[in-house]
């Protein structure tokens, strides 16, 4: 916003408004006195200059006479007021009783003085004036003051330059009287004024309207400088209003201040033992879906080759969408190649990964394996509760805690960004009609349950940026999410870090954010950055040209210059003292110094889970005796299954119901016959009776059952149960080829 354009402040040897004040004062004061005098009786007026004199000779002392002087008469000629032979008091003027006349009378000074105090003022002469002398000396310090106060101001701007248009520097109270905002608040410990002072612990404040949080805030500055201060004042702020937050902690500094398990906050990290089960088979629906994940897991950087990022992007969205594993079958998969050739066999991925070009195969089986390793170490099953971030999106109940330790952050960085990236993706597609959340409200107030559940706001909290892989969808987010109500507060340090992850993106995404809080930084780019950001603004200065004799004083003369400045510059940023920094909205800039606020231990910030070392490698076979093509026929059911379970990593023998269920809709899924289903299930009762186990694929399974019931043809043609055959009979046979 641009300022108008005034006159040229020209400098003035006096100061004009401190001489102003003084006369006004003069002006007023005497204003005062007569409106005073004109308040007194005619007696009180006529006495008025007699007593004056009197009131001030008595605060001369008498010097005395010279010894030998002769005595003489102290008394003096007094002009007096009579009503007829009498003198004339107020009562008798008020009686009326008698002709006025002025008389001289030779009286001593004490006396007079006395006569007047006791018969005609009742007070002392300076007590007569004595609140218009305290309204003009109030008058005199406030106009002094603001006179004082603008004299400097124009001096300052005849000295350092008027402003013309761009960015300025302004207090906490202008620009809180400018915005009048509601949101956001951050005590700051600068010096308060007179107004601030009178509004208590709200004029220490720097508020921000509520309206403009989704426009995302930034803090840039080094390690020390107070990033973390104002990140967890928000955080306070968000938990107070029942927000909801996403928070990437690699330091786990928050977790101990935040996290709270009533709430049912959610801790992602494999070394936390608060991990939950995270299923990512059910973050996708198809391959398009699926896609948008393997670019968060495999991004983009300025040395990666476009193919085979490409095409390791295509195989795991395939994988994921066709199979829907959960990370230890991915994990395993990526182990065993072969794992993977079988399931990509007859698609287009078939080609990419083959045998006669081992290059090519050993980049994208590569690319695959960078995240291997963070898939493996993630927790199973083990009485962990189902996690899935789709469905988190859709509820958004509790806070979600991305942390870290010093040595698994590099192992599991992949995992990190993509969780994030996986968050904002879903948090810009999951946007809800704003007139469902009022309608939720307006029939919270009226005491009614909502018929729509109230989705709160979610605050995308990412400090230190540098810590995570490139984050794909950050970009769009820092542009779109801001229709969808989510903030996004983001925290870096220097500039290079960066560039090496976004490239050319780097310095556009660090000016999407409406709010920035730049603290010191040392890194020459990031200062200079910062200082760009801040802006730039043009100024008018008045430059004096001097005689070179004291004796021609007189002849200096003015000229005026504009130039175009740095509001704040980069060297300035580079010497801030730590929690003192610069505030930045539009063309508004506040210098700001804060203090830290207590901190709180609700939580502990690791319960160390125990990650299980990679596998053994298997051992060698032992040879076995060769089969003939019938028995090798008849094994061939139940190495399926062991194989699949393998994949799965659970046990084949014994198995669980759950696990034979699985496997009957597995089979269903890739297209087997109800026949050879029903084949699978002799083989696993065979095995297990062989075994002397219970029977995990008999229908008296209520799991198995409803799988079966799932598959089984329609009419069915037989009944009976493979807890009861050991291997197809030639009748069984000859019924299953009925039915299929």
């Amino acid at each position: 916003m641009n300022q108008p354009v005034a006159e040229t402040t020209w400098p003035r040897i006096l100061p004009f408004y401190r001489v102003l004040a003084f006369v006004v004062t003069a002006a007023t004061t005497l204003g005062l006195i007569r409106f005073a005098i004109s308040k007194e009786s005619p007696l009180q007026q006529f006495y008025l200059s007699s007593y004056a004199k009197l009131a001030l000779a008595k605060q001369f002392p008498k010097f005395p006479k010279p010894p030998g002087t002769k005595p003489t008469d102290d008394r003096e000629e007094f002009k007096m007021v009579f009503c007829g032979d009498f003198i004339a008091t107020p009562e008798m003027l008020q009686e009326d009783t008698g002709k006025l006349s002025v008389k001289a009378v030779r009286l001593r000074p004490a006396t007079f003085d006395a006569w007047l105090f006791d018969h005609v003022y009742h007070v002392e002469f300076l007590d007569l004036f004595r609140p218009a002398l305290t309204a003009a000396g109030v008058s005199f310090f406030v106009l002094f003051f603001v006179g004082a106060w603008l004299d400097r101001r124009r001096n300052d701007n005849a000295k350092n330059g008027r402003l013309i248009r761009g960015p300025r520097l302004v207090s906490r109270f202008i620009f809180n009287l400018r915005t009048c905002g509601t949101g956001l608040r951050f005590p700051l410990t600068n010096r308060r004024n007179l107004v601030e002072a009178l509004m208590g612990e709200r004029g220490r404040s720097l508020i921000l309207r509520r309206n403009r949080e989704a426009h995302h805030i930034q803090v840039a500055g080094d390690t020390g400088a107070g990033k973390s201060t104002l990140f967890r004042e928000i955080l306070y702020q968000v938990e107070r209003r029942g927000d909801t937050a996403i928070i990437f902690d690699p330091d786990r500094q928050y977790i101990q201040e935040f996290y709270c398990a009533g709430r049912g906050d959610v801790v992602l990290n494999p070394k936390d033992d608060r991990c939950p089960n995270w299923y990512i088979g059910g973050e996708a629906k198809d391959e398009a879906e699926a896609t948008a994940l393997a670019v968060g897991l495999f991004p983009d950087e300025p040395t990666t080759q476009k193919f085979f990022v490409n095409h390791t992007r295509a195989i795991f969205a395939y994988l994921l969408a066709k199979f829907k594993p959960t990370v230890q079958e991915f994990a395993h998969w990526m182990a065993h190649d072969k794992e993977i050739d079988v399931r990509v066999k007859g698609t287009e991925h078939e080609v990419t990964l083959t045998r006669n070009a081992p290059p090519q195969r050993a980049g994208v089986l590569g690319n695959l394996n960078e995240a291997g390793k963070a898939f493996r170490i993630m927790p199973g099953p083990e009485g962990r509760p189902l996690f899935t971030i789709t469905d988190w999106a859709k509820h958004r109940r509790g806070w979600i805690f991305i942390t870290s330790t010093p040595d698994t952050i590099d192992a599991i960085r992949p995992l990190q960004s993509l969780w994030l990236d996986m968050l904002i993706l879903k948090l810009q597609s999951g946007k809800r009609p704003a007139f469902l959340n009022w309608f939720g409200r307006i029939q919270r107030f009226c005491g009614f349950r909502p018929s729509t559940p109230i989705l709160p706001r979610v605050w995308l909290m990412i400090d230190e940026l540098a810590d995570l892989n490139a984050l794909p969808q950050l970009h769009k987010a820092l542009t779109k999410q801001r229709k969808s109500g989510n903030p996004i507060v983001l925290g870096f340090q220097g500039m290079s870090q960066l560039d090496a992850l976004y490239g050319k993106k780097a310095e556009t995404i660090l000016s999407q954010a409406f709010t920035n809080f730049v603290l010191r930084t040392r890194e020459p780019r990031a200062a200079e950055h910062l200082s760009k950001l801040i802006g730039k603004a043009q100024i008018e200065r008045v430059r004096e040209s001097k005689p070179a004799f004291f004796w021609q004083w007189r002849s200096r003369s003015y000229y005026t210059e504009r130039v175009v400045d740095p509001v704040v510059m980069d060297s300035e940023i580079q010497t801030l003292d730590d929690l003192q920094g610069y505030f930045v909205q539009q063309d508004k800039i506040v210098r700001i110094g804060f203090k830290p606020r207590p901190a709180r231990v609700l939580a502990a910030d690791l319960i160390e889970r125990v990650i299980p070392g990679p596998p053994d490698a298997a051992p060698e076979p032992e040879p076995e005796p060769k089969k003939d093509a019938s028995d090798r026929s008849a094994d061939a059911p139940w190495r399926m299954f062991e194989a699949w379970c393998e994949g799965r990593c659970t046990p084949a023998l014994p198995a669980s119901p759950d696990t034979v269920a699985l496997f009957i809709v597995a089979l269903a899924n890739v297209n087997r016959r109800p026949a050879a289903i029903f084949r699978s299930l002799a083989a696993i009762t065979q095995r297990h009776s062989d075994a002397k186990h219970d029977n995990p694929a008999s229908f008296s399974h209520e799991v198995v059952a409803r799988a079966w019931d799932s598959v089984k043809p329609k009419p069915a043609t037989f009944v009976a149960s493979p807890s009861t055959v050991a291997s197809p009979s030639p009748t069984t046979q000859a019924n299953i080829g009925v039915a299929s």
